[in-house]
Order: C-alpha cells, then sequence, then structure tokens
C-alpha cells in the first residue's frame, strides 16, 4: 500500500504537514537541489525564454498572420488598415487580430523609447515584440508555480520551474506569434486558478481562450461540465453555467465586432456586411462538415500525440507524468478516503484541484487524437498542467526514493538501513541525470532551431551587404523557401527598397517580370539572367555518422541564395 508524504509543503490545520503526517523516508542524504530563492528560479526562467527569443528571432509560415499583424498595428495603425497585409496575403482561414493588438500595444511604449535611442530598425521592433509575449508567458508560469508552492509545498515547486525552464518546445513557443502561445497563456492562468481552488473563475478563462483563440478548447470545458451538470444537479450549477454563457457570449462579440471590421476593412462602405467569427469558421474548416479541411497538410495515427508529441514537449518529464498521477492518488480519490488522509496532508478537495487541471488536458489530448492533423504546437498549452503533475512525483521520488510504506508509518517509524539510504541517493542520481538530459537535449534543439531560419539571415545580409539601409534602389523578389523561413515585414528596411512576395513567380519567370527586380532572395539555384552572390545554410538534420566533431553531427545544407542581376557587381 502506497501512502505519499510531504515533508516541503504549506500548513495543515495550523500545523506543518512534516508534523501531521509520520514519514519513513531517510534523511536528507547528499545530492540536494540548488538552494536558490523562488524569485531566482524565477528569474532564471524568465531569462531561458528571452534566450530562445535572442537565438532563434525570425518566424516560420505558421505565425505569418499573426507576426505580420502585430507590425502593422505597430508601424501602420488604423489610419493605414488598407495597407495590412492580410488584405493581400489572407491565408486559408481568417484569424483574430486580438492577440495582435495586445502584443503591439504592450510593446509600442518599448519601440518608441528605442526609436528615440536610434535604434529604428524594425528587427529591433521583432525582438521588442517576441520578448514582450515571452514574458507575458513567463509571468503566468510563474504564478501558477507559486500555486503549486502553495498546494504540494517548495520541492514540487522547483521541480516544477526546472522542469518548465529545460524543456525546448514550451520556452521556444513562448515567444512565438502563434493562437496556441495565446491559448497557452490563458490555459496557465487558468491551471493557477483551479489549483487554487477558484474552478468557475478557470472556466472563464477557458471559455474567452475557447471563442478568441482555440476553439478546439471547448473539449476540456464540455466533459466535466457535462458530467457535473448529471451527478450533482444542484440549483446554482444552472446560475454557473449562466455567468459561463455570459462571458462566452462577451468575448464572441469582442472578437465578431473587432475582426469583422479588420477582415471587412474600414475602407469599404458596408464592412459589417459580412459577419466574422475567426475561431467558429477554423472549427468549420477542421470539422467533417468541410472535409477535415486541415487533413490537407498531413494525417498521423491516432497514438501520435501519445508517442511522439508529448515525448518531445515533456522530454524526461515523460517518464514522471504517470508517477505523479500515482502519488496524487488520482486512482484513489474516490475510493478510499483514509488513504488520502482524514484531515491529514492533502485533503480530498485539494488534491481534485491539484490534479483536475492534468486531467483535464489528457481527455483534451485523447480527443484531439480522433483528428486526423495532428500537430505538436496543438498539444502545447497543455504542458504546464502535465508539470505539476511530474514536479509532484518528482518530489515524492526525491524524498523518499521508491520506498514510501503506507498506514504502517502511523504506528511505528520503520528502521533506516543503509540499503534504503543507497537506494534513495540512486534515485536522485537518476533524477538529476534525467533532467540534465532535459537540459542537454534542449541545447541541442536551440542550437538547431537558431539555424531553422535561412529566409531571415539573407534578408539581413541584404540589408548590410547589398542594399544598405534601404539608401539603393532595389527592388526585390521573395520565393516561397525564405518567406516560410524567416522573412516578415519586421525584416525589411524602409526607405527606397521594393519587395515583392508574388507565389506564382518562378525560376523561369522571374526575370521578365515588369517589376524588374535587381535582387532575388530565392532558393533557387540558378535563374536566367542573375548570378548567385551568397547563399545561406540551414538546419539540415542530425548525422550519426560522425558524432566526433558536433558541426558534423548537426547537418547545415544550402538553403536560401542572394542572386543579383548578370551585370551588377557582388560586393
Amino acid at each position: 500500500m502506497v501512502r505519499v508524504t510531504h515533508a516541503h509543503g504549506a500548513h495543515v490545520r495550523g500545523k506543518h504537514r512534516s508534523d501531521a503526517i509520520e514519514t519513513d523516508a531517510c534523511p536528507p542524504a547528499s545530492l540536494p537541489l540548488p538552494q536558490l530563492s523562488m524569485t531566482t528560479w524565477d528569474i532564471i526562467l524568465l531569462g531561458v525564454f528571452w534566450l530562445h527569443v535572442v537565438c532563434a528571432p525570425y518566424t516560420k509560415v505558421e505565425e505569418s498572420f499573426n507576426i505580420q499583424a502585430t507590425h502593422d498595428w505597430l508601424y501602420l495603425g488604423v489610419n493605414r488598415l488598407a495597407e495590412f497585409d492580410h488584405h493581400t496575403f489572407p491565408g486559408v482561414v481568417p484569424r483574430t487580430f486580438l492577440g495582435s493588438i495586445g502584443v503591439s500595444t504592450l510593446a509600442y511604449p518599448a519601440v518608441r523609447i528605442f526609436a528615440l535611442l536610434g535604434f529604428r530598425s524594425k528587427l529591433v521592433g521583432l525582438y521588442v515584440v517576441r520578448l514582450v509575449l515571452s514574458s507575458v508567458t513567463a509571468s503566468a508560469i510563474i504564478i501558477l508555480r507559486r500555486a503549486v508552492r502553495s498546494a504540494v509545498g517548495n520541492l514540487a515547486a522547483v521541480f516544477f520551474s526546472i522542469l518548465c525552464l529545460s524543456q525546448f518546445h514550451l520556452s521556444f513557443y513562448a515567444g512565438r506569434m502563434l493562437p496556441n502561445s495565446y491559448a497557452l497563456i490563458l490555459w496557465t492562468f487558468a491551471a493557477e486558478r483551479c489549483v487554487r481552488g477558484q474552478v468557475w473563475d478557470a472556466a472563464r478563462l477557458l471559455c474567452i481562450c475557447a471563442a478568441v483563440f482555440r476553439s478546439e478548447t471547448v473539449i476540456i470545458l464540455a466533459i466535466p461540465l457535462s458530467v457535473l451538470l448529471v451527478v450533482h444537479p444542484r440549483k446554482y450549477l444552472g446560475a454557473a453555467y449562466l455567468e459561463l454563457a455570459k462571458v462566452s457570449l462577451g468575448a464572441t462579440l469582442v472578437s465578431v465586432s473587432v475582426d469583422s471590421q479588420m477582415w471587412a476593412g474600414l475602407t469599404s462602405k458596408d464592412s459589417f456586411a459580412r459577419i466574422r467569427w475567426p475561431e467558429l469558421e477554423v472549427f468549420f474548416f477542421n470539422s467533417p462538415a468541410h472535409n477535415n479541411g486541415s487533413e490537407a497538410w498531413g494525417v498521423s495515427p491516432w497514438h501520435w500525440y501519445w508517442s511522439n508529441a508529448l515525448p518531445r514537449l515533456l522530454l524526461g518529464g515523460y517518464i514522471f507524468l504517470p508517477v505523479g498521477f500515482l502519488t496524487l492518488g488520482v486512482f484513489r480519490v474516490l475510493t478510499s478516503r483514509r488513504e488520502i488522509g482524514q484531515g491529514e496532508g492533502l485533503q480530498r478537495r485539494d488534491l481534485g484541484h491539484i490534479v483536475s487541471p492534468a486531467v483535464l488536458s489528457l481527455m483534451f489530448v485523447m480527443c484531439m487524437s480522433f483528428l486526423g492533423h495532428k500537430e505538436t504546437r496543438f498539444v502545447l498549452p497543455a504542458v504546464p498542467a502535465f508539470n505539476i503533475v511530474c514536479a509532484h512525483g518528482l518530489s515524492i521520488l526525491w524524498e523518499n526514493g521508491l520506498f514510501v510504506n503506507g498506514h504502517e508509518g502511523h504506528r511505528r517509524q520503520p528502521k533506516r538501513s543503509r540499503t534504503k539510504i543507497s537506494k534513495l541517493l540512486l534515485c536522485r542520481v537518476a533524477i538529476i541525470l534525467i533532467l540534465l538530459m532535459n537540459c542537454a537535449v534542449s541545447a541541442l534543439m536551440l542550437y538547431a532551431s537558431s539555424h531553422n531560419y535561412p529566409g531571415g539571415v539573407a534578408m539581413q545580409l541584404l540589408h548590410s551587404k547589398y542594399c544598405i539601409r534601404g539608401d539603393q534602389q532595389c527592388s526585390v523578389h521573395i520565393s516561397n523557401l525564405p518567406a516560410m523561413s524567416g522573412v516578415s515585414r519586421f525584416t525589411e528596411v524602409e526607405g527606397q527598397m521594393k519587395y515583392s512576395r508574388n507565389e506564382t513567380l518562378t525560376a523561369d519567370t522571374v526575370s521578365t517580370s515588369p517589376e524588374n527586380f535587381t535582387h532575388l532572395v530565392s532558393e533557387w539555384e540558378s535563374v536566367p539572367g542573375f548570378k548567385v552572390c551568397d547563399t545561406v545554410k540551414g538546419y539540415g538534420g542530425i548525422s550519426l555518422s560522425d558524432l566526433s566533431k558536433f558541426r558534423s553531427f548537426v547537418r547545415f545544407l544550402p538553403s536560401v541564395r542572394i542572386h543579383v542581376r548578370a551585370g551588377m557587381h557582388c560586393p
């Protein structure tokens, strides 16, 4: 029989948990965790998030709408709505402008200050908006960490911080202009409210998320609310559900009013002729009614999230996920109140608040597994909730090893043996090695991702070597690959430069285009009438043939080329 102990937690009925529950764990052995204050862990977390922005500042095609909209709000404003990028490149389905409006509003003061100091490059604006978004995400995780500390103690909170800062995808997507990143923030705030017992506040946040950013969030709302309505039909539930409906309606009206205006354009006399609710259109696009439109981008097997996405998202934490669920007693909540502790340790209500975000996230991933098209970022918002459970499991293993007795601990203090101490130390060594592996894998992935945006690098090379600061009259065509691997309006410069992203032009037709381009940024190896002056390499995968040389281990292949028209000089 397993009984979880908590010698690192908060107070229980006026007593410290170590006084409330006898423990059969060994005294603190060697290999302690770094003795850092919680504020220090928060600063480290924020620093890691910022590091991912600085190392990989450019954006990919999936971020195109939000990053371009953020740029347009910053540098064009409401008086130049007709020049916004979405009029030229609307995308497959409409997206909400609310996220880009929020980020650009927060970033605007810093951008203006840098401009007054002489840093007027729009690339500075790119760093600022991404650092702002990553800071908001880090703030949400820090607030959740504080709730975890209040619920299950300092040690679990430390492990939660270590897991979050050592998982590459969480740090990487924290500053990415994606609906999933916006949803990550709201889900994290909702998890914090849930851990603190404010479940209806959490439900309100999730309603906003479902109406504005990710419609599939309704999954983790519909299941528990439906069950609650059936098994617990009290009168106050009707009022609570009505409140959630009001919140959802309010968020929907805000989205519809702003996005209808933006997608119609203020220059139209009947700009509200077509009402636009982006998330509803996305929902129908991905539904069977639209032949599962997203499946055109690929179909993965049902188990892909469990066998591929979650292991990459959680890394070593994936090992401790089942341990965390077991130590939290998720399988015993409804069966044995005595094993949880009558008045001792975690109460049944507290246990439910702590584990419920992860349980709902599990349900969410299960439901998402039925969709054919799958991507890692689709389940990204579930990571902080899973980390709560993983951190709790790690804290239990760190304190008790694999030896956690049951009710015998209430009657007597067992003898401490040298073998038990050795196995506890072995367990701690294993935990440290797994967390170090997390950091090593994340560092490798960050190094690879920093070379995965050859289009952005090529644009900077173009402006620093060929068309310096936009002072020269340059007409540049940007082909598909660089446009999808780092090029955005933030990488353009103002002046006499002209840019084209005409998707219909090919290597054979671009030289005869009436735009009379002077430079090309493309993946094409040769173009009639142009010559290649520079080649930018991009990430080409990992090779296991030569592990002795790190640069040979991570392969880089020619990706984007800078062409100048024949007869022009290559600097």
